[in-house]
């Protein structure tokens, strides 16, 4: 096993939650929402969790999910029971075990509120279609931020910055607070990057204002605004390259009646640079409409 970064004195140790069907109750309320799966511990998908946990000063909830048709075996428990475990000596918190037979996107869903963050591992390039189609699913229909992050990464320097996409729509303000909320909790700064791709055409209307605007509001963050003449997904790939953080708005196109995550997110999810936090459509809407969690 692999030293913790973490090194907190005198953690206690916190009860778990025994396995609970697919109908239990959620998690504590603003807790970080880790989901596992069988195998190998996901030791930077864990770090990434605990730094989060720690900084918030928040619970921590394991959710380790099985099919239905899924028959019991020996290890039902043992992923879950794992983490827990490895998550109890690390760091001084609340820990939670959920091992539920279920579908695993409802599960998910089910363990965070409006006030949670729902960490997941990025396994696009490994597993390909079926894990991404579950993000998806999850980030369609999260109430929370879904931070995606690489499973076998260490957490990167938080003086890599906070990269966020800006652009002209009604959610930008959202995804930039946010962004700069991010960055002030890492004591670091924000990289604003807007976009176009017609040759006359130049940074929607506003996104310097909004941008002066918002970061006046944290003047502890430093801010930067860059104007790219390229497509959203691909300068936020490479701008992304070796941040701390990458904060990213999603809505599914309405008007298609299609799902999934629009064409930014898809691209930068299906290689992401660095940990990707995407607000999902339900974030969006409750941000939107005053109601959104602490």
């Amino acid at each position: 096993m692999p030293e913790s970064l973490l090194l907190p004195s005198d953690p206690p140790r916190s009860p778990h939650e025994e396995p609970a069907s697919a109908d239990a109750a959620p998690g504590t309320p603003g807790a970080v929402v880790v989901g596992v799966d069988d195998g190998p511990l996901p030791w930077g998908l864990l770090e990434h969790a605990l730094r989060v946990a720690l900084r918030r000063r928040s619970t921590m909830t394991v959710v380790h999910v099985h099919r239905p048709e899924t028959p019991r075996a020996a290890w039902y428990e043992d992923a879950a029971a794992r983490v827990e475990a490895y998550l109890t000596s690390a760091a001084p918190m609340s820990v939670t075990r959920r091992c539920v037979s279920g579908d695993r996107v409802r599960t998910l869903v089910a363990a965070g509120d409006p006030g949670s963050l729902l960490v997941l591992g990025d396994r696009h390039r490994r597993l390909g279609s079926t894990a991404g189609a579950t993000m998806d699913a999850v980030i369609e229909a999260a109430p929370c931020p879904v931070l995606v992050v690489d499973e076998s990464a260490s957490p990167p320097a938080p003086d890599g910055g906070v990269v966020v996409g800006v652009d002209g729509s009604p959610d930008a303000a959202t995804v930039l607070d946010r962004a700069l909320a991010e960055a002030a909790e890492l004591a670091t700064g924000v990289r604003a990057v807007t976009t176009w791709t017609a040759p006359e055409a130049g940074p929607a209307a506003g996104v310097a204002g909004l941008v002066a605007t918002r970061a006046a509001a944290r003047p502890q963050v430093p801010v930067t605004l860059e104007g790219l003449e390229d497509r959203a997904g691909r300068a936020l790939l490479d701008v992304g390259g070796g941040a701390a953080l990458l904060v990213l708005g999603h809505r599914h196109p309405v008007a298609t009646g299609l799902r999934g995550r629009g064409s930014t997110a898809r691209t930068v999810l299906a290689a992401p640079p660095c940990p990707v936090l995407v607000l999902g459509p339900r974030v969006l809407d409750a941000a939107s409409s005053g109601t959104d969690g602490p």
